[in-house]
């Protein structure tokens, strides 16, 4: 038969009475040794549970760095294979930041290959379309760049439409 803390004690209670003034000592002293392990016991326990926690603690902290540190140097990669297309397709730094944002080769390459032929459409002389003309004539192609600017500015003053 299985008993239940009630019953164990009201068992205690009676055999208590049957106990002498020694048997009575005895049994307080038991009861206070009991109680006072299990009181010790719920602080190691609490220790326990607090040591447990900072070592959980410490776990994910070493965790966060390694997350911070594995996206660091991806970021470094990153940025490296950026300078690395730059420097090979001849892109100055600030262009390179600029236009050259992808993270993988693949994407970095096909950016590089754009940004090319874009820059390469731009300093190619346009060609002029018929009927539609900037107002500039082909008579300053022996001039500096800054002397020919002069004369357009001077020409859009003295005929602004």
């Amino acid at each position: 038969m299985v008993e239940t803390p009630e019953q164990e004690e009201t068992e205690t209670r009676q055999d208590e009475s049957v106990l002498e003034d020694a048997g009575k000592k005895a049994l307080t002293t038991e009861r206070r040794a009991r109680a006072a392990a299990e009181k010790q016991a719920k602080e190691l326990r609490g220790r326990l549970d607090a040591i447990e926690a900072e070592k959980l603690s410490d776990q994910e902290k070493a965790i966060r760095f390694a997350e911070a540190a594995t996206a660091d140097a991806k970021a470094a990669r990153a940025e490296a294979m950026r300078y690395k297309f730059a420097a090979k397709n001849g892109f100055s730094d600030e262009d390179a930041e600029i236009f050259l944002t992808g993270s993988d080769e693949e994407t970095l390459t096909r950016q590089a290959e754009r940004l090319t032929t874009l820059l390469s459409e731009v300093r190619q002389p346009a060609k002029s379309a018929k009927g539609l003309k900037s107002g500039v004539t082909g008579s300053n192609q022996g001039l500096d760049p800054k002397e020919a600017a002069a004369a357009a500015v001077r020409a859009f003053r003295n005929n602004p439409y």
